[in-house]
């Protein structure tokens, strides 16, 4: 099955139409796609674009994948996206982005509204991939943007560049990529350090104790204990704040300190594993190759 939709572009003088085959149920007319080939040197030393895109999607659009080599941020024209990351739901607004690392599992598709429109970049090389975590580690996967951003202004210039096959294409974008990202990273540090501020001091405690005591028999029993909180409402008042269960927490602790002994010291993975807090290295190993991807030992393996 083979469905051809006309994708026209109207809104760049001097550039002719497009047209482009797609087989993405709920894109509706007026949407556009633009595939983009670096050379070998953009791949090699800049930070560029895959592909981007101007989609007006009805209720019938969706995206389900995971395992894609790439950086995406979408910026909300419209109407109302959706998207699941990392265990959460999110509502994505007009003026409202979201940025996220294709290669974990995403859903995202048209919010309640029925109607979404919207401005899209896959990009990858360079340091993306650590901006994209750093920003997404910080505060998340959702920001808002408003006078004051770059961010939609990089965005259309970005896509002119493309569009209009400039010679200069993959270095301007490169620059305006790493604008937008590090205005990102800038929300998102500015944005913690205000969640941090209004975190109920019980949370702030308890986040306290994990980070200190991560490699010792923690539960929530002992914690809810130690803080005179009935464990139920302490983990439901947990997530609520920091977006992860204490159990999630701990285990983020644990291998944080993992790979970087991983990455830092000759430490049998077993040695590791007990430094860390796991009760056995079957048990570290399992939840590594959860979380990372891969095994202690490859990890290991990718930086000697």
């Amino acid at each position: 099955l083979n469905i051809t939709i006309l994708l026209y572009r109207m809104d760049f003088p001097g550039i002719k139409k497009e047209e482009y085959s797609a087989m993405i149920p709920g894109k509706l007319e007026g949407s556009w796609i633009c595939e983009n080939t670096p050379s070998m040197l953009a791949k090699s030393t800049f930070y560029y674009v895959q592909s981007l895109g101007h989609f007006k999607t009805d209720r019938n659009y969706k995206t389900d994948r995971s395992d894609y080599q790439s950086v995406l941020i979408a910026h909300t024209k419209k109407g109302e996206g959706m998207l699941k990351y990392r265990g959460q739901v999110y509502e994505i607004k007009e003026g409202q982005l979201f940025i996220i690392d294709c290669f974990e599992h995403q859903f995202y598709g048209t919010g309640k509204t029925g109607y979404w429109e919207f401005d899209w970049i896959h990009f990858t090389g360079s340091e993306s991939k650590n901006y994209a975590r750093m920003i997404l580690d910080n505060c998340g996967p959702v920001y808002s943007t408003n006078d004051s951003s770059i961010i939609p202004d990089n965005i259309e210039k970005i896509q002119v560049l493309i569009k209009g096959k400039d010679k200069r294409a993959d270095i301007i974008a490169s620059k305006l990529l790493v604008e937008i990202l590090t205005e990102l990273l800038l929300k998102s540090l500015k944005m913690n350090a205000m969640q941090d501020m209004f975190l109920p001091p019980v949370i702030q405690r308890a986040a306290r104790i994990i980070e200190r005591n991560y490699n010792t028999h923690i539960t929530l029993d002992t914690l809810s204990e130690e803080l005179c909180i009935s464990k139920f409402h302490f983990a439901r008042l947990f997530k609520k704040h920091t977006g992860y269960s204490p159990y999630e927490y701990i285990i983020k602790q644990r291998l944080n300190q993992a790979k970087s002994l991983l990455k830092t010291t000759d430490y049998p993975i077993s040695e590791i594993s007990r430094r860390v807090g796991f009760e056995s290295t079957s048990h570290f190993i399992k939840v590594f190759r959860h979380h990372e991807n891969t095994t202690p030992l490859k990890f290991r393996g990718f930086w000697r």
